[in-house]
């Protein structure tokens, strides 16, 4: 119908016959559906000079001639055309002739390539021919094929060829063929050249300020881009530009060709910058994606509109539980400050044996502890309701928010606890199972070491070769060795089912890179640090107690079955490898009354360690007196002088050491003489915390308990099921009126736990099983003082005297022995120090290894000091180690005071004697240190504050 439609107005309009009429129709028809739609018509126009034939005429003569045609096409295969031509028409021996016509027509497109295209054009219209005085006019029609070239959307090359027939009556004017060339301008492609993309957006996902760096390299968008142009477009960019917060725009991909009707994925990227994190509320940002390409040689750009939601500072999803690193920052102002001020306090208290990262951890705890940090439940985001749920947002705290608020739930508190390990210098972790997300923290140690050091082994976290600690830090109301152990359970629960996940805090910021709010500040005061420090002391006492209880137990097996000097000074060295001074010189103290060179030697290490020089050189002197081969002593003295500042001593004895023990002296280099005896004030700041034990190597070390016992599985219906035949009493009720009766609380009805008293130094009472509430007292001043003994006069401090010179003036004399310090024995047959006050002229009771039998004891109290800073006033009874089968047990504080002396009828009788008159001191003594203490207070300055 619509062929004969079509071919019914073409013999209308051309007079074609029927046949030839449907011939052209058909053509038409066929070159309708040869070619899609374009987005929108253009228009064009061309201009044609060409050749002109008659034809069958031998009075007509070629001509020149041309024509302008403007062209309309709606669709990219079908046109409309207005043609005006003008033909010059010779004749023999006569002007030529001048033909003007004007035509309308249809034009049929086709394109085998995209740069070339084929055109059919059928024409009608009128014509007028002039000449030789005379006009003639009549109707024309013809058709017309034209071929042509695109040399840019633009202008194209024109090549055609046509057949014209001129009516006239009775006879034609003339019919004519042509040829010729011409240009081809698109009106709309030079005057509105709109690019023909489209972009629709397949995937977006929400912007997450913390993560603004993150959008670099990956996607926050994936846009598909559709070519509508007529021709295949190439060297195809897309780029995203959200001009708020961004200083240009992010290239984004690059398609070589993009054939017409072809799309492709396109990955939206972006580099955002810091103003981002200004955001305290959810926008919708209005956003462009920029597509720029190549259309036939000439370049086209495209700005496509695109809204993107961006949330506020601090929001986040939980795709990836990697990203919560983001919010963990080392760099935080708040997080730097509080890192530092637990720092302080830990490295002022440092204990020596003792895993250094466990005592920053153990510092951060306690600091945070005492700050007051609370673990608070978020309703509205908690992790647990937005873990599963990777798609929900969830609210995360920086670490300056958390420390202001004084509290977070458990991604919070993480994101907190991750940042002060990092400030601190240790590598740090999330750990996340199905609900809960807390932290790990690192030992420093690989997986050999830590099970060779650590007391359970088994309750560590091992990852990439390295030990990792794991920690509850909900738990902010507990104590260190509790979260650890609530830690680790948590993990191995979740680990046996194959849901428990350890992300290092520096491997997550690979991927998602910490950020700095602007302008956060530490607007929060820090809790005390006498409060914190003690609270310290007490927890790493504690951590210690777990750590070497097996070893204690171990030694007092040995010891009930053989007191061996020997191995009571190793007892020693296990205590002051801890820093648990007090309990190491009770032990050494013995050992040394019963006449063993090293525990003489680390007598003077504890005295040391203590930072009390003076009194370390006097036992270091002795030793040397009486054994001038023995290199641990020789050491120790070359420090004493280095820290006394008397560098040509040390020097001289360092040398000494280097030709005697060359081994032992390269752990100590900072002792060497690189500026000729001058002070060394650029050595090293932790010279102090190394310390050589003396011990004998032909003694053996008692084997303690494994350190990993497996724990016994229990059967809760049999557990259950027990409790029948076992008599319990009722819980009592207390009366709050005559009518009500109220239960009380479980705690009321319970024993009491034994308490741990706080000291000023670093040591919790009772620790040692010989250990007592009792002070430790410094060794008393020999009779001549410390200048006799050195007898060495000012010495050349010039540097110009060699060092074998002044090692021989040094006068080594055995008769100077140093006082020891006075131990008393317990009712359980345990050593410890005794407060005694002695003066350069006191008598020091002989100490004996105990025998089978009990001394008569004689109960005291005394107050509790030390040197630290701190006064805590404690009773004195029993000396006895209470300790629980739970790890973290407390430590009882009973013990007793007396001077041990030789196990016979006569000296039981004098020890009654001496140990009232040693109570009566003690207790004159305990309130003169109360009063000191007491004073003491408002003078004693910690990290540079008074107190």
């Amino acid at each position: 119908m619509a062929k004969r439609k079509l071919a019914k107005r073409l013999r209308r309009v051309i007079l074609l016959s029927p046949k030839k009429a449907g011939r052209a129709a058909i053509i038409l028809v066929i070159l309708f559906t040869a070619r899609p739609l374009v987005a929108s018509p253009s228009f064009a126009f061309r201009v044609m000079p060409g050749y002109y034939v008659p034809v069958g005429d031998d009075y007509l003569k070629p001509g020149a001639g041309g024509s302008i045609a403007v062209d309309f096409l709606p669709t990219s295969f079908f046109g409309f055309t207005a043609d005006g031509e003008y033909v010059s028409v010779g004749l023999e021996n006569v002007d030529p002739l001048s033909l003007v016509s004007g035509s309308l027509g249809m034009s049929g497109l086709w394109s085998p390539a995209e740069r070339w295209s084929l055109r059919a054009e059928l024409l009608a219209g009128i014509y007028s021919v002039s000449g030789q005085g005379d006009t003639i006019s009549g109707i024309e029609g013809g058709t017309r094929l034209s071929g042509s070239y695109r040399f840019n959307p633009v202008v194209s090359g024109v090549v055609f060829a046509g057949f014209r027939h001129y009516s006239y009556r009775p006879t034609p004017f003339m019919n004519s063929i042509s040829a010729g060339a011409g240009i081809e301008v698109n009106l709309t492609e030079a005057f509105a050249s709109n690019p023909h993309v489209s972009a629709t957006v397949e995937k977006q996902d929400p912007v997450f300020p913390v993560f603004y760096s993150w959008y670099d390299e990956h996607s926050l968008a994936t846009v598909k881009l559709t070519n509508n142009e007529k021709e295949t477009i190439t060297d195809v960019t897309a780029s995203f530009y959200l001009e708020q917060y961004m200083g240009q725009p992010k290239f984004c991909s690059l398609t070589k060709t993009l054939k017409p009707g072809e799309s492709v994925e396109i990955p939206i990227k972006a580099f955002f910058n810091e103003s981002m994190l200004e955001l305290t509320e959810k926008i919708d940002a209005e956003a462009k994606v920029i597509v720029e390409y190549r259309r036939l040689g000439s370049k086209r750009r495209a700005e496509i509109p695109m809204t993107v939601p961006v949330y506020h500072r601090n929001a986040m999803n939980w795709d990836d539980d990697r990203r919560a690193a983001a919010f963990a920052s080392a760099n935080d102002p708040a997080a730097l400050w509080f890192s530092k001020y637990a720092s302080s306090i830990v490295t002022e208290r440092f204990r020596p044996g003792v895993n250094k990262n466990v005592q920053f951890a153990i510092g951060l705890f306690e600091s945070l502890k005492t700050y007051g940090l609370s673990y608070v439940v978020d309703p509205s985001s908690a992790y647990s309701d937005n873990a599963d749920s990777g798609s929900s947002i969830d609210f995360l705290q920086y670490p300056y928010q958390t420390l202001m608020y004084r509290g977070g739930d458990c991604d919070d508190l993480s994101i907190l606890y991750c940042s002060l390990f990092q400030a601190c210098g240790i590598d740090a972790a999330f750990i996340t199972i199905p609900g809960h997300i807390y932290v790990a923290f690192s030992t420093g140690m690989s997986e050999e070491e830590a099970k060779s050091e650590f007391y359970a082994p088994d309750q560590l976290v091992y990852y990439g070769g390295t030990a990792w600690v794991p920690l509850e830090i909900t738990l902010t109301k507990d104590n260190f060795t509790k979260a650890w152990k609530t830690g680790f359970k948590e993990w191995n629960d979740a680990a046996v089912r194959g849901q428990a996940n350890i992300y290092p805090v520096k491997e997550a910021w690979g991927e998602y890179k910490p950020v700095s709010v602007p302008g956060a500040t530490s607007r929060f005061s820090l809790p005390p640090e006498e409060q914190t420090a003690v609270a310290f002391d007490g927890d790493v006492d504690m951590y210690i107690e777990r750590e070497i209880r097996p070893q204690i137990l171990a030694y007092e097996d040995a010891l009930g079955k053989k007191n061996s000097a020997a191995l009571r000074n190793r007892y020693g060295v296990l205590y002051g490898r801890y820093g648990l001074n007090k309990e190491a010189t009770a032990q050494f103290a013995v050992a040394a009354r019963s006449g063993n060179v090293d525990a003489w030697v680390n007598l003077g290490n504890v005295s040391f360690q203590a930072g009390e020089y003076d009194a370390a050189l006097k036992y270091y002197r002795y030793v040397l007196a009486i054994d001038s081969e023995n290199s641990v002593a020789l050491l120790g003295a070359a420090r004493c002088y280095y820290e006394l500042e008397q560098f040509s001593y040390s020097d001289a004895l360092y040398e000494e050491l280097c030709e005697r023990d060359y081994a032992l002296s390269r752990k100590y280099t900072y002792l060497a003489s690189f500026f000729e005896n001058t002070g060394r004030a650029w050595s090293l700041s932790d010279r102090l915390s190394t310390t050589t034990w003396a011990v004998s190597s032909d003694v053996a070390v008692p084997v303690a308990e494994p350190k990993a016992a497996p724990q016994e599985k229990i059967d809760a219906k049999k557990f259950i099921a027990s409790l029948k035949d076992t008599d319990f009493a009722p819980p009592e009720i207390s009366w709050v009126d005559d009518a009500a009766p109220q239960k009380t609380a479980a705690r009321e009805i319970a024993p009491e736990p034994p308490v741990v008293a706080r000291r000023e130094d670093s040591y919790a009472e009772g620790l040692s099983p010989a250990a007592s509430p009792a002070t430790v007292a410094a060794p008393p001043e020999p009779r001549a003082g410390l200048a006799a003994m050195l007898s060495i006069g000012s010495g050349d401090q010039s540097g110009k005297s060699s060092s074998k010179k002044i090692l021989a003036s040094m006068n080594f004399r055995k008769e100077d022995a140093p006082a020891l310090p006075t131990v008393v024995e317990g009712d359980d047959g345990k050593y410890s120090l005794a407060r005694v006050d002695t003066g350069p002229s006191s008598e020091i009771a002989a100490v004996q290894p105990k025998s089978r039998e009990r001394t008569s004891q004689a109960n005291a109290q005394a107050p509790v000091s030390s040197t630290r800073g701190f006064s805590v006033a404690g009773n004195a009874s029993a000396g006895n180690l209470a300790m629980k089968d739970d790890l973290s047990a407390n430590v009882s504080k009973q013990g007793a005071e007396s001077a041990v002396v030789e196990d016979t009828p006569k000296n039981r009788r004098s020890s009654v004697v001496i140990a009232i008159i040693a109570a009566i001191a003690s207790a004159i003594a305990g309130a003169i240190a109360i009063t000191q203490g007491i004073s003491r207070r408002a003078r004693t300055k910690i990290g540079g504050k008074k107190l």
